[in-house]
């Protein structure tokens, strides 16, 4: 996929933005009688300028994207977006959260500022960074990997058997309860505080390392051997009906995500037809997933084989209606990306949170990665599930309020500050410091940009999850790939 991001795209990308923008700005000006709709819309178009203007303007001038650009796009579309497409109507049923919060209009201002605080902290944070770069004449570039010509991946056959190890354990962990969409709330619990707690957490990151390999040997080094393609095909599809099994819609997006990019980027073609018959199986997988996520909160006695058959047979035998399955779908789908309700709940009831307060858990940051055995008061990652026991009164799923929610928990504005600043040297750091010329970092780096995509996570566990991501990408990469040629070529990048 050869394409240069020129003046000219990047013009016509800025003209589009604020054209939709304020398109709907006047729209909203019109048909919407609160009083500070006027002020919303100022704080809407400084977060777009934040997020969207300032990813167009990096990827254009300096030819990169940085980890914090991915971050905030995301939050745009998950938080500023969907604010924009319920604006006019926005204390609704329709847009309430699960029918039980209405969003508080009152509160709605507060929740923008708390976004470009977020934002503001993360750019402040980078920008002492590259100023630092600037003071020490440490290059005025950056180094990419060439992972065309220089990934290579050794013990092949090793590969392939932990990858296919790794899938049959997650099947086994999934069917026994222990990871996956639980079907108790101590299956939650004896995940975030059991013995295997730190085992459980390696496993989850050793996850994206194994997809990431083989998508980039199989796209970006164009990797000729069919017994490791077939392989490859094989773990892919089993990866996804494993993680559909354990109940999960969103690691199942962002896999597909990655192959779409991956495939892109060696080159090909967009995939018309692919897309066009993937669309009716995700019409048909999705209410699947919804009604056997239902199903497994509900009947905890049966297993959840029994479940998913009961899921599968009443969707296609018509037991729930076509026109309400795609219903269905659509409300899954719309609900990956609207999580604007439940962040305005998170700032309006930041008093009620009591879990954590006042970065009272960051002490812990250095420590993090030792197992529980040895700091039984280390930070437990169960705020999903008791924040949702919170908000609905239900046991044995979670619920997120975004990364923002999570920092506004802490006590406020000031801690969103804190908290962002700290995130956003933490990835600054790993953008412009680590060595670059190497395989550890362009598998790091590729895991790294995947997990920004999302904005669930609170920023206490993205960091902690990263320190161990770094231990666990290291072994992995020692283990399987080596520098074959040493003359990667330099991509100049003036700051």
């Amino acid at each position: 996929m050869n394409f240069k991001f020129s003046l000219k795209y990047y013009q016509l990308s800025l003209f589009f933005v604020w054209f939709i923008f304020l398109s709907r700005a006047v729209y909203l000006m019109i048909v919407t009688d609160r009083s500070f709709i006027f002020f919303e819309l100022i704080l809407s178009a400084v977060i777009t300028q934040l997020s969207v203007g300032s990813f167009l303007h990096t990827a254009y001038k300096y030819k990169m994207v940085r980890f914090i650009n991915v971050f905030k796009i995301a939050a745009f579309v998950y938080l500023n977006l969907n604010y924009l497409s319920i604006a006019d109507n926005i204390d609704s049923a329709e847009n309430s959260f699960f029918q039980f919060y209405f969003i508080n209009p009152d509160y709605v201002i507060r929740s923008l500022l708390t976004i470009i605080i977020g934002m503001l902290a993360l750019d402040f944070a980078d920008l002492l960074f590259r100023l630092k770069l600037k003071k020490l004449s440490l290059i005025k570039s950056r180094i990419t990997f060439s992972a065309t010509s220089n990934l290579v991946l050794k013990r092949k056959n090793l590969f392939i058997i932990i990858s296919y190890i790794y899938l049959f354990i997650l099947i086994v962990m999934v069917a026994t309860g222990i990871s996956g969409y639980a079907d108790s709330v101590e299956n939650i619990e004896g995940a975030a505080l059991g013995p295997f707690s730190a085992v459980l957490q390696f496993y989850g990151f050793l996850a994206p390392m194994i997809i990431l390999s083989y998508l980039a040997v199989v796209f970006l080094n164009k990797d000729k051997d069919l017994r490791f393609n077939r392989y490859f095909k094989i773990f892919f599809i089993l990866y996804i009906f494993s993680t559909l099994y354990a109940g999960s819609k969103g690691p199942v997006i962002i896999i597909c995500i990655q192959l779409l990019l991956f495939y892109l980027a060696a080159g090909n073609k967009f995939p018309k037809v692919i897309v066009l018959v993937a669309i009716p199986i995700v019409l048909l997988v999705f209410p699947v997933v919804t009604q056997y996520r239902d199903q497994l909160r509900t009947d905890t006695g049966k297993s959840r084989l029994e479940l998913l058959g009961n899921a599968v047979n009443s969707t296609i035998t018509g037991s729930e209606k076509k026109s309400e399955s795609n219903e269905s779908t659509g409300k899954a789908l719309n609900s990956r990306l609207s999580m604007f309700n439940i962040f305005v709940y998170s700032v309006e009831n930041e008093q009620l949170w009591t879990e954590y307060k006042h970065m009272d858990r960051y002490p812990y940051l250095p420590v993090s990665f030792v197992p529980r055995q040895l700091i039984p008061s280390k930070p437990t990652s169960d705020i999903g599930a008791k924040l949702n026991y919170m908000v609905l009164g239900l046991l044995g799923s979670s619920v997120t309020p975004t990364t923002f929610g999570w920092a506004y928990f802490e006590g406020g504005e000031v801690y969103v500050f804190i908290s962002f600043f700290l995130l956003g040297c933490f990835l600054s750091y790993i953008q412009y410091y680590l060595p670059t010329k190497t395989p550890f970092y362009f598998v790091y780096s590729l895991v790294t940009l995947f997990n920004m995509i999302t904005v669930e996570n609170d920023i206490y566990f993205m960091i902690a999850g990263q320190l161990i991501s770094i231990f666990v990408c290291l072994v992995f990469v020692k283990i399987f790939f080596k520098n074959e040629r040493k003359d990667v070529t330099e991509l100049v990048y003036e700051y």
